[in-house]
């Protein structure tokens, strides 16, 4: 399984798809969703096979939007209270707008005029309102400073995101906002989960089992890599090379699981092959057993047989000593004429 490709600023990405990983094709809402890769939250889901509504007031950040988020319903607007339209001011240095003045004239360390970009405005319950079927899995909010606003737009929906992600710090400050908009959300039944010192996460009591997998911050165990957009060139390389290793280091694994599938079909084969030969080899044993046996029944029959074999012989010579005594004895000389004259009246007869 391929690693997941982290792109947000702060890994909420990574938080986001350890609780909701099991989720296929889901749906979100990102309300100040800016560039379409760079710090990203929603990229790696999108990638992952999701979709939602990227919504994003700044005219640079549109095109790009449109462009690479064709399955996403992409909207240029402000979320707010506000009716119609809204004048933002924009950050000087970047390409982030807010609707306060304040905000965007304490990063200017001069005293250019503010640019103001007047843009429309839908509120939240109307995003909401447009998707009334639909299963919203996380929701994410990060409007420099108007976080409280576009909390308050909510209100009137019965919609309620598994997850909601907000910006809890004052733009480019550790200085701590949630406090203002926190109730708002503890009131629809979120409970708070985590805290990353940039943003708060918030679980809905209908999914509170999700907030157990909020315990600890992102870590080895998510398996992520970050991906090259957005970082110094020195950084990309090393994410790069780091990349390819990683590469190298699957397919060695994948080698290394044929080879120890070959190993394991051999192993197999000569446990069988071990087998067949004990059993041979039983089979054998036994027939030799059988054999000699057969060779001992027959050595005895054998060995029988000579006995009386040589008990006839003995016999044979034994009559033979007595026919050549008997005929070599003066009785039979003496007798022959007699055995003559028999012969002949026997003859006669």
């Amino acid at each position: 399984m391929k690693p997941f490709v982290s792109y947000a600023q702060n890994f909420e990405d990574v938080m986001l798809w350890r609780a909701l990983k099991h989720v296929e094709n889901g749906f979100y809402i990102d309300v100040g969703a800016e560039d379409p890769s760079a710090g990203s939250v929603s990229k790696a889901f999108y990638d992952n096979g999701w979709s939602g509504v990227s919504i994003e007031p700044s005219p640079s950040r549109i095109e790009e939007l449109l462009r690479q988020r064709p399955r996403d319903v992409v909207i240029q607007a402000a979320v707010a209270t506000a009716e119609s339209k809204l004048t933002m001011f924009l950050m000087p240095g970047t390409s982030m707008l807010t609707g306060h003045r304040t905000i965007a004239e304490n990063l200017s360390d001069d005293e250019t005029t503010l640019e103001e970009v007047c843009v429309d405005v839908i509120s939240l319950k109307q995003v909401f309102d447009k998707h009334p079927d639909q299963t919203i899995h996380w929701l994410k909010i990060d409007v420099e400073g108007m976080e409280a606003d576009v909390i308050a737009s909510w209100k009137g929906s019965d919609a309620r995101p598994w997850i909601v992600v907000v910006e809890s710090t004052k733009p480019f400050s550790q200085e701590a906002s949630y406090r203002e908009w926190e109730p708002d959300l503890v009131a629809m039944d979120y409970v708070f989960a985590y805290g990353d010192g940039l943003n708060r996460f918030y679980v809905h009591e209908e999914h509170r089992s999700l907030a157990a997998l909020f315990d600890h911050g992102p870590g080895v165990f998510d398996d992520f890599i970050l991906s090259l957009s957005g970082n110094s060139p020195a950084l990309r390389d090393a994410w790069k090379t780091l990349a390819e290793e990683r590469s190298r280091a699957d397919g060695a694994a994948d080698e290394i699981t044929k080879l120890t599938a070959q190993v394991d079909d051999l192993s197999a084969e000569v446990r069988r092959l071990d087998e067949q030969y004990r059993s041979t080899n039983l089979a054998l044993s036994a027939e030799v057993g059988r054999l000699d046996e057969q060779c001992r029944d027959a050595n005895l029959a054998l060995s029988a047989e000579t006995e009386r074999l040589l008990s006839a012989q003995d016999l044979v010579d034994r009559l033979r000593h007595e026919r050549e005594a008997i005929l070599s004895s003066r009785s039979w000389r003496l007798t022959r004429p007699l055995r003559s004259v028999r012969r002949f009246l026997k003859g006669r007869r």
